[in-house]
């Protein structure tokens, strides 16, 4: 499924407000300040625009951004969720909040609107309860405390460290795929959660996953939201080392059902479990994570690149213009 991003740019004041006489003085000064603009973004952007990007801007507030990690028009944004009953967590994520409940795959910018918050992976360590938890009782659930003093988010990159885990998260994407990876204590049991009916809210209507051998999960759900009465996403997901055994749960029949290869609910999660361990760099390093990353730069200098500013001519009146 192709998921399109619109993006719609408008001007802050409409002309048609503004009396004719000064309509003239109104575009002229307009236009001064955006020459200035853009000779300044022409300055910042010249060398590396990434290095000045803040991606926390507007994750706080009403602002409805996140920091999640994606390209430029990707259609996949892995990213942490930190609410989904909320409307000004509208993205999943807010800068205020203590907690993370995991990482999901979509997530919109900006919106205003809750929706997306597809397919939400979370490691833990040990065994935990399979519902989100409390967010001020953290330990009623899966969800873990973070710190923003050890997160990090740059241009199609997420770092954040699990707290109540020791766990260490890094994210990153290409157009349409998602890449995670875990950094486990050493040692520790390791599980990585798959809760199918995790949106942010709206409502998860049907679900279905399928595990092909022990490295591989594909499936699919349709969900209802504000946006759309029935949308179907499917996925296709590879683990870098094989799982030891898993459980699904499901949640509408209060049921578990140990290492079966499909399933079919509303409400159902996921236990992948792994032998204990912590794995080196290098054999975690699926399908090339570190050179995703180094990649994006460019892919964010290239989006930047339509602030740099032309050269500057001359205007019949003695004004510059592009």
């Amino acid at each position: 499924m192709i998921m399109d991003k619109i993006i719609r740019c408008g001007l802050g004041k409409s002309l048609c407000s503004v009396p004719v006489a000064k309509r003239r003085e109104y575009i002229q000064a307009t236009g001064f300040a955006f020459l200035l603009g853009a000779f300044a973004l022409s300055s910042c952007f010249a060398d590396n625009g990434v290095d000045h990007l803040n991606l926390f801007i507007g994750t706080g507030y009403n602002g409805h951004t996140f920091p999640s990690a994606t390209v430029p028009f990707g259609a996949v944004v892995p990213g942490p969720d930190c609410s989904v009953r909320e409307w000004h967590a509208a993205a999943g994520y807010h800068y205020d909040k203590p907690t993370i409940m995991g990482f999901s795959q979509t997530h919109l910018s900006g919106t205003g609107l809750t929706d997306w918050g597809d397919f939400l992976l979370m490691p833990v360590v040990g065994d935990v309860p399979l519902v989100p938890g409390q967010e001020a009782k953290p330990e009623t659930g899966y969800r873990s405390r973070f710190s923003h003093e050890d997160e990090t988010a740059e241009a199609g990159y997420y770092q954040v460290r699990l707290k109540d885990y020791d766990i260490n998260v890094e994210l990153t994407a290409t157009e349409r795929v998602g890449f995670h990876r875990y950094t486990f204590p050493k040692g520790e049991p390791r599980q990585v959660l798959l809760d199918m009916e995790h949106v942010i809210q709206n409502s998860s209507i049907h679900s279905y996953m399928r595990i092909h051998d022990d490295q591989t999960i594909t499936g699919y759900r349709i969900t209802g939201s504000h946006w759309a009465s029935s949308r179907f996403l499917y996925f296709a997901l590879k683990f870098s080392e094989p799982m030891t055994d898993h459980t699904i749960h499901n949640r509408a029949r209060k049921l578990d059902y140990d290492n079966i290869p499909e399933l079919a609910s509303s409400k159902m999660i996921a236990s992948f479990r792994f032998k204990p361990g912590r794995i080196d760099d290098q054999d975690c390093d699926l399908a090339g994570f570190d050179a995703q990353c180094a990649g994006k730069s460019g892919d964010g200098n290239s989006a930047l690149g339509i602030f740099q500013g032309s050269e500057i001519s001359r205007g019949p009146m003695g004004k510059g213009v592009g």
